[in-house]
């Protein structure tokens, strides 16, 4: 599939800098699941990014509740932000 040569192209160019490459595949092709089957299956999603609750731990929080239906039932720790993928 002309598709999957030019993935594996891209991504053979960067394969020796990238740490842990074979956990990298993993995760983007299960993210790249994750959305083909909320599109095939009409199932609606909501994406958060980790900076958002960096930037702004309540309005982040509210957009996910009110997706799910939720009230806030309590107060909330205060978010410990600036870890990365680096950091495990």
């Amino acid at each position: 599939n002309a598709q999957e040569d030019r993935f594996s192209n891209v991504f053979s160019r960067f394969r020796d800098t990238i740490p842990c490459y074979s956990d990298f595949i993993r995760y983007v092709l299960w993210h790249n699941n994750a959305v083909k089957t909320t599109r095939n299956l009409d199932i609606k999603a909501k994406v958060l990014f980790y900076e958002d609750y960096e930037t702004d731990q309540v309005e982040t929080t509210d957009k996910l509740l009110h997706f799910l239906g939720l009230n806030r039932s309590h107060s909330m720790e205060p978010f410990k932000g600036g870890k990365s993928y680096r950091d495990h």
